[in-house]
């Protein structure tokens, strides 16, 4: 067996995709590795990691030979973990405090429920009067005293409920964002690793890849304008969450756009034939071999002769609660110089070298067993594993064999016994028609998830039991339902996930093709399920103020800043946090930025800018005999600064269009002169659009005039009024 050396490992790299995350460790060993064949083992690995993706990167030290994952469930405790423990003592507290608080107000509403009639009736006529009356006060006095303390002491206990509910308040907000690990219970399941490593070189560390599915992120970003948007740092952020049962604590982490798994597979496309019948698909599963128990021979000989221990002993792969069968039929005698044990096991060897010195005759006699198997109905739909046959007891084995055909003596002077006696005793026993039953025991049916042949093929998560087991020498499904429950509650809470804002999933603004973003530096991101922001990266960004105007919708100027895209990878679309001078002044969504492009971010009204705008239209008739009408538009803006630099504005005008043949529109002369403007820049576009761009100097004035001419059939007119502009 090569050498075991237990190793110690911290996470080193994450790459988190749109769905997942590929967690790399770096395991340390505590002296390098001999150059003979050895197996480190590296325990402590989450419980979330899928068993079949591990992989393991010797950085071109040594051949890895193989991995094998091990679940391992430490002893459970009756503890919760300090934060559980906490919030339930808080719970408890919280429960005897609203019991208190009942209580007190139960004995209130009793002593404010009576009432003491001082009045005399035919009974106690003669009764002193102002003794009765006085009674009746020093009972009212007694009730007022004993309600006024309990008052008192309702209203300290309402102080206390208060303060009581703060504090629950508080530990359960502490355990909403606490870790996943110091929220689990004691005992969850760890995953331990084994990496066989052949012979070679010194080796002092490897690293050890895994998936994990709870894991999620968002792209948001963050932009500090400064110095009236003469500079400013675009910041590349991110809000990971992930619920992987390991805190990220000074890793390198890398986020993908894409799926961190992805069905490759071509689809099989079935031909269609006329008259023809096609094979049936093959699936991946395979039956078990013929002549299963065959294997077993040697143990259940050698177990069967074992005396029972306590109240029951393991006989023949079952256990027996009742005394054993005294040896009869085929089965030898001990002898007196030699225990029961060592003779059992001299029978075994002899079975077993017989076997060995005659395969032809052996494989002769299992055929009409392999036939019988054939034949056996076991009621299972087609690709779906064949049901377990339960292992033979030893009263079975013992009582129930006849001579089989062929039977020789022993050598020791025994009863005779069999070339191949377990098969021989178990067709007898099975018989032909034996397909539903087994030495006297019904097979037991598939379990539903059997019949799932795929299910079959996760082979990281099979099993195969013990000798003893009834199922021996069939894979069965291994123990995980503590990792399904965290799995799944691990990928409730981080779907649940919201982070604010509302940036926008990596799966709908990746686009065509997916990128990773690698961050600059280590970062720290906590396993609660909860968005945590990180910064990937900030460069500075080539900044240009802008103005723009609309004064036909508004006299409100507006502010922008057109950045350069500075990194060399293209930004996702998301919402951008827009610092002017270190203060938050907004969050912009922006869309989608290739490599190279620019980024416009409003930065709100600017108040020292005014704009008017004024409209005057004239109507003429264009000649005698035409019938035609021209309607002349013209247009003036003024505009007004009370900054202290110059600026330039941008002016947004709208022209009227028609597509009616009889109707003309000409554009007139505009002061300065303005260029066609279709608003494709904000997925928009309009028809008509006119930009015009105005020079405003510091604290001046600048003025915009334009005009147009509608010409239409007199007996035409616009919606409105021919003289609406």
């Amino acid at each position: 067996m090569p050498e075991k050396l237990v190793c110690t490992s911290r996470i080193a790299r994450v790459v988190v995709y749109a769905r997942g995350a590929m967690i790399t460790r770096r395991v340390t060993l505590g002296a390098p590795a001999p150059q003979e064949a050895v197996d480190l083992v590296v325990p402590g690995i989450s419980p979330l990691a899928e068993p079949g993706a591990f992989r393991a990167d010797t950085l071109g030290g040594r051949l890895v030979l193989g991995l094998r994952p091990r679940l391992v469930f430490p002893e459970r405790s009756s503890g919760g973990g300090e934060i559980r423990e906490k919030i339930k003592e808080l719970e408890r507290e919280a429960q005897k405090l609203q019991a208190r608080h009942a209580e007190l107000t139960a004995r209130r509403e009793g002593l404010l429920a009576l009432d003491a009639h001082p009045a005399l009736n035919g009974r106690t006529r003669r009764a002193d009067p102002a003794g009765r009356f006085g009674d009746a006060l020093a009972v009212d006095a007694l009730s007022a005293e004993l309600t006024g303390a309990l008052d008192a002491d309702l209203q300290k206990l309402a102080g206390e409920i208060e303060a009581s509910d703060r504090s629950l308040a508080a530990a359960r907000l502490e355990a909403a964002q606490a870790t996943s690990r110091a929220k689990a219970i004691p005992g969850h399941p760890a995953w331990e690793v084994t990496v066989h490593l052949a012979a070679g070189s010194p080796l002092t560390e490897l690293e050890l890849s895994y998936p994990v599915a709870a894991a999620r992120w968002w792209p948001v970003y963050s932009a500090r304008i400064a110095a009236g948007a003469a500079s400013a740092e675009l910041s590349l952020e991110a809000f990971v969450a992930h619920a992987s049962f390991e805190d990220w604590t000074g890793v390198r982490i890398g986020l993908c756009t894409a799926d961190m798994a992805a069905d490759t597979r071509l689809p099989e496309l079935d031909s269609l034939r006329l008259g023809r019948a096609q094979p049936p698909k093959k699936s991946g599963f395979r039956p078990p071999p013929e002549g299963l128990e065959v294997l077993f021979a040697g143990y259940d000989l050698a177990m069967r002769g074992l005396p029972p221990t306590g109240a029951g002993a393991v006989i023949g792969g079952s256990f027996q609660n009742e005394a054993i069968t005294p040896p009869q039929g085929n089965l030898m005698p001990p002898s007196e110089d030699k225990p029961m044990l060592e003779q059992a096991k001299d029978e075994a060897y002899d079975d077993l070298d017989e076997l060995s010195a005659a395969p032809m005759e052996a494989e002769e006699e299992a055929a009409p067993e392999r036939e019988m198997f054939k034949k056996a109905d076991f009621k299972m739909r087609s690709g779906a594993p064949p049901p377990m046959q339960a292992a033979p007891s030893a009263a079975a084995m013992s009582t129930a064999r006849p001579m089989a055909p062929g039977a020789a003596p022993s050598p020791k002077g025994g009863a005779m016994r069999a070339r191949n006696a377990p098969l021989a005793g178990r067709r007898q026993e099975m018989g032909e028609g034996g397909g539903g039953s087994f030495g006297g025991m019904a097979l037991p049916e598939p379990e539903p998830e059997e019949i799932d042949a795929d299910a079959w093929l996760d082979f990281d998560a099979l099993a195969l039991p013990a000798n003893e087991s009834s199922r021996r020498g069939h894979l069965t499904k291994a123990s995980s339902g503590d990792r399904r429950s965290l799995l799944a509650e691990a990928n409730v809470r981080v779907e649940a996930a919201s982070p604010p804002g509302g940036p926008l999933d990596p799966l709908r603004a990746r686009g065509e093709f997916d990128h990773r973003f690698d961050a600059q530096g280590p970062v720290d991101v906590p396993s609660n399920g909860l968005p945590h922001r990180i910064t990937l990266a900030a460069a500075g960004a080539p900044v240009k103020a802008r103005f723009r105007a609309v004064p036909r919708e508004g006299a409100e100027v507006y502010r922008e800043a057109v950045l350069t895209n500075p990194f060399p990878s293209p930004l996702l679309g998301g919402p951008v946090d827009v610092f002017m001078d270190g203060a938050l002044l907004s969050t912009t969504p922006v869309s989608p930025v290739g490599r190279g492009g620019v980024l416009t971010l409003g930065l709100g009204v600017e108040e020292r800018l005014r704009v008017a705008r004024n409209a005057r239209a004239a109507e003429a008739a264009k000649g005698v005999f035409s019938g035609t009408s021209a309607i002349e538009h013209h247009v003036d803006v003024d505009v007004t600064s009370a900054l202290g630099l110059d600026v330039e504005l941008e002016v947004l005008e709208r022209l009227p269009v028609t597509d009616d043949k009889d109707v003309k529109i000409t554009a007139l002369e505009a002061k300065p002169a303005g260029e066609a403007y279709d608003q494709a820049d904000r997925g928009l576009p309009i028809r008509g659009g006119v930009r015009f761009r105005l020079h405003v100097p510091a604290g001046g004035k600048a003025a915009l005039s334009y005009g147009y001419l509608v010409e239409l059939p007199s007996k035409m007119e616009i919606v409105g009024g021919n003289r609406r502009e």
